[in-house]
């Protein structure tokens, strides 16, 4: 795990980020698919953010607004721009009560101040959790960010805290091969195979059951939600970005076009069975994607 482990998992829990080793990443459908198949839960996205990093959102088989987002790493990359590869990640990695492992001390303070660097995070929200490692490990962060990055550290008060952030930002901001094949494959594949969601409700699902659909599937299942009355350019264009859309009907052409896995259609159905009938649809949809045999 990247961070979060602390709390045992106690609070209210959306996403978990961990990291895993390069060789196995190719995999990872496979391997959250077999897990969440033992532990009654299912697979219904996996959205590739980075070459290097995968969002799969998971949800209870018998409860799908019971969803949780397994955000995994292999090199921590941001905008393409090679931040923390796996081995330097899994290195010195320290076991977990409960079983898995958590980073080291000393790696959990560097990815969390690149990470900070990288999203340009106001020192305000993340200097004092920063300051807070004993000296021993802020003394490795120092040194690794002067050797890797040429940043140097003036000391941990928030105003200097505050200017090394801002300068390793500066270093990690200009994106890295965006136009390289693997960056251009998942652009590509991203279109070709929307991860939206168009749902037709037809005049039998009531706006109840409507409003509930938004309220499970927005959120980690999809970006964003919208309810249109027809699709034209900005509706195709939503699908691509991940939305989750709900129209009363759809022409035969616009279904034809989007395909099977992209449609929806539950004027037909009933209430009861509109809210796991999307999920079963998501699942089906994303084993197929991802080629995992069931």
């Amino acid at each position: 795990m990247l961070h979060g482990w602390d709390d045992d998992f106690e609070g209210e829990l959306s996403d978990i980020d961990y990291v895993i080793d390069r060789g196995s990443f190719g995999n990872l459908p496979e391997i959250v698919e077999s897990y969440c198949r033992r532990s009654g839960w299912r697979m219904c996205q996996v959205l590739r953010h980075e070459t290097t990093a995968a969002f799969c959102v998971c949800s209870s088989i018998a409860d799908p607004s019971m969803v949780v987002a397994l955000d995994a790493c292999s090199d921590y990359r941001r905008n393409g721009t090679l931040l923390m590869g796996s081995e330097e990640l899994l290195g010195s990695r320290q076991a977990l009560p409960w079983g898995g492992f958590r980073l080291s001390d000393r790696t959990e303070l560097k990815y969390r101040f690149i990470k900070a660097a990288a999203k340009r995070k106001p020192v305000d929200e993340i200097g004092s959790e920063l300051a807070a490692y004993d000296l021993e490990v802020r003394g490795a962060c120092v040194d690794w960010l002067l050797n890797n990055w040429q940043v140097e550290m003036e000391g941990w008060s928030m105003p200097q805290i505050g200017r090394s952030l801002e300068s390793l930002f500066e270093k990690t901001r200009k994106p890295v091969g965006f136009l390289g094949f693997s960056s251009m494959t998942r652009i590509v594949d991203r279109v070709l195979r929307p991860s939206g969601l168009v749902v037709i409700c037809g005049e039998r699902l009531s706006e109840p059951v409507v409003d509930r659909l938004h309220e499970v599937f927005r959120g980690l299942y999809f970006r964003r939600g919208e309810r249109r009355r027809g699709m034209g350019l900005k509706g195709l264009v939503s699908v691509v970005r991940s939305t989750f859309i709900t129209v009363p009907r759809l022409n035969g052409a616009v279904r034809r076009f989007l395909g099977r896995g992209v449609v929806l259609d539950l004027a037909s159905e009933n209430d009861s069975d509109s809210v796991l009938a999307v999920a079963d649809h998501l699942h089906v949809r994303c084993l197929k994607r991802e080629g995992v045999e069931v």
